[in-house]
């Protein structure tokens, strides 16, 4: 699903609402599509024609085509304690990739027994600066959990 990440958005419930709102309409239009449209697709389009036009999805793709440079997805894991070996698991975290098709970053989140393990990937061409990320996340998810920590009005 494509959605806009709001992060020119200072106030941070107005850029929580704005998130909420993107990811809300990016999840209508993802259910609008049938569940039957990749089959449909390969039924519709011959495989000689199929292969042209992988190859022109993909050129697009290194040619920048695409309105994305970030790609986030959200790994729910067990939410119990794991072991290996008789030791304990202190955290699962994600290692992903980048592609052309992908963007220039690439954050995973992996839930685990409670917790929530981030892994950023990023082209050091274009993120010469991933580990500045880090700070920022850090700084945005104490913004979030103060916002779930204040009361609401007339309670």
């Amino acid at each position: 699903m494509l959605a806009e990440m709001p992060t020119h958005v200072a106030d941070p419930v107005a850029r929580l609402a704005q998130v909420q709102r993107g990811m809300a309409e990016a999840k209508e239009q993802f259910e609008a599509i049938p569940a039957s449209i990749l089959q449909d697709l390969a039924a519709a389009i011959p495989t000689a024609l199929s292969g042209l036009a992988a190859r022109a999805f993909f050129q697009m793709a290194a040619v920048g085509a695409f309105p994305f440079n970030l790609f986030i997805s959200n790994v729910p894991g067990p939410q119990l304690p794991l072991y290996i070996g008789g030791a304990s698991v202190l955290g699962v975290y994600p290692a992903s990739a980048i592609t052309d098709l992908t963007g220039a970053l690439n954050i995973t989140l992996f839930s685990y027994n409670g917790a929530l393990d981030f892994g950023l990937i990023a082209c050091r061409e274009l993120v010469p600066d991933v580990w500045n990320l880090i700070g920022y996340l850090e700084e945005a998810l104490e913004e979030l959990v103060a916002l779930a920590e204040v009361p609401s009005p007339g309670t």
